[in-house]
Formats: C-alpha cells, structure tokens, sequence
C-alpha cells in the first residue's frame, strides 16, 4: 500500500510538455573485442514551451519500452540499453520519447 501511494504521488508531481523542443546526442561502443555487447546511449537536451522542467520520460526503442533517467542538469535526460554483439545490427535505431500521458515528444534515428 506503501508502495503504491509514493508511484501515486511521484505520478502527480510530473509535469506535461508542450510542444517539445529536443538536441539529442548518442554514444555506441564501437570495440567488440573487449565486451560481450553493445551499449547504446541516447541524452537529450528537453526544453518545453511551458518551462515544465519535472517530465517523467520513456522510451520506445524498436518496440521494447525503457524507462529515461533525468539527469543532473535541468532538462537533461538519458536512455540506454545494449544488446549482444550478433543482435546489434549496422544501420539506423528509431528511439521514440512519450511522456506519462503517452504523448510523442520525439522521434530520434541514431
């Protein structure tokens, strides 16, 4: 029960964005000799219309849903995941970024 009322009021205290505007970076590893997967990271610089700086963020990468992190300075957020070296293919990853309402703020192609 304890659990439940503190995913209620961290739920509340998330604000909407509005008309989003996003500067995404991106960092693959690129040695595949010295680790067993590959590491995908995508940070975003999120600035919204209404100043909303509290967004709870997540991610749709190819279909599989993960959770993005704030970052320490304002409007900075991360998302990442790896994937064993012979799943990771060559080319392009669509990275979706909804809000808790499920609104698209973003598409990103890395």
């Amino acid at each position: 029960m304890a659990v439940l009322l503190l995913l209620l009021a961290l739920g509340a205290a998330a604000e909407p964005c509005p008309e989003p505007t996003i500067v995404p970076s991106y960092y693959t590893t690129s040695d595949a000799v010295i680790s067993s997967e590959s590491v995908f990271v995508v940070e975003i610089s999120l600035a919204c219309k209404n100043g909303a700086q509290n967004v709870a963020l997540y991610a749709d990468v190819n279909g599989k849903q993960f959770p993005v992190t704030r970052g320490q300075d304002v409007g900075r957020y991360q998302v990442s995941w790896s994937l064993e070296h012979r799943s990771a293919q060559s080319g392009t990853y669509e990275v979706k970024f909804f809000d808790e309402e499920s609104y698209s703020l973003s598409l990103i192609h890395i």
